[in-house]
């Protein structure tokens, strides 16, 4: 089994949008993006993944495809279930 994961976002999905001129280095991805937050758009925690980059991405609100370190969060009860290390634009 490879220590990359690779996932892929359908649509960015966000609370406060960030800036688009600028590289993040950590945003979130949604699988249901259409129901913003999962709290109260009948999502769950699960289905959301934190991403960490070092460089930082440059969002710019069309499909994102990212590759990284795949972790679970079984310690820290204020991050995220799933966290992708090392996160960078795949293809």
């Amino acid at each position: 089994m490879s220590d990359e994961t690779e996932l892929t976002d359908t649509a960015r999905s966000l609370d406060q949008p960030l800036p688009e001129d600028k590289n993040q280095p950590f945003f979130m991805l949604s699988y249901f993006p259409i129901q913003q937050c999962f709290f109260c758009g009948a999502a769950s925690p699960e289905s959301i993944v934190g991403a960490n980059s070092p460089k930082g991405i440059r969002l710019d609100g069309k499909r994102l495809k990212i590759k990284g370190k795949l972790t679970l969060n079984t310690k820290n009860p204020e991050h995220l279930f799933y966290i992708l290390n090392e996160a960078t634009r795949a293809g």
